[in-house]
């Protein structure tokens, strides 16, 4: 007898499903933990930026310091565009400059931002609202390398049905940094969270690179 209680009972809460108070603790409850995880996700992505940003700070370097070391010119560029659509404005590489076939050849692997990151395709507006561009207007008046389509190549050490157009700076054996028909004194370059299209003209978060073309040596500002 107590058997067929317990089966007619667990029948009802089955069939009766739940009430508007329990919705709306359950609803509660789930907003909460929305709250509560929504900041440790922002720290997630800015710890990111913040390490990818660095990462290609290093490169620049590495690149320029062999440069210099193997007393011959290195290009450092980022793919524009790609069959590949992930590659555009993520994928980064380096080439060495080969005196035997005359031409510039693969000196690193492919590098690839995070998926949530990209590299800005032009100058950012949002650079002006910046204290350090306040305090020191000069940090940003520089040729953005992205925006230099007559420095650009194309990888031609891959398949066809892959090619790759690439846009780049490039290292001399002094060390000096430069672009194609570049003029001003700074490179300008900046990696930020989000699409690639459209820019934003506001944003919080985001890591600004320039190189002195005389020194080649890289700085990194961030709001």
């Amino acid at each position: 007898m107590r058997k067929g209680r317990t089966r007619l009972g667990w029948k009802r809460l089955c069939t009766r499903g739940f009430s508007l108070f329990e919705l709306i603790i359950v609803i509660g409850l789930l907003s909460l933990l929305i709250a509560f995880s929504t900041p440790s996700l922002l720290t997630l992505r800015s710890s990111s930026l913040q390490a990818s940003g660095r990462e290609f700070a290093d490169f620049l370097n590495y690149c320029r310091s062999e440069a210099i070391q193997k007393r011959t010119a290195i290009r450092v560029g980022v793919v524009t565009k790609s069959n590949e659509k992930s590659e555009e404005f993520r994928a980064y590489a380096a080439w060495r400059w080969d005196k035997s076939s005359k031409g510039f050849q693969p000196m690193t692997k492919f590098h690839f931002l995070p998926q949530a990151l990209t590299f800005e395709a032009s100058r950012p507006q949002y650079w002006k609202q910046t204290s350090y561009a306040r305090d020191e207007p000069s940090i940003l008046r520089g040729d953005y390398v992205l925006e230099n389509e007559i420095g650009e190549f194309v990888d031609e050490n891959i398949p066809l049905k892959r090619k790759r157009r690439i846009r780049f700076l490039q290292f001399s054996p002094a060390g000096r940094a430069s672009i194609t028909e570049g003029s001003r004194r700074n490179l300008q370059l900046a990696m930020r969270e989000g699409e690639t299209f459209p820019a934003p003209t506001e944003l919080k978060n985001w890591v600004h690179f320039s190189v002195d073309t005389l020194t080649g040596r890289t700085r990194i500002y961030r709001p």
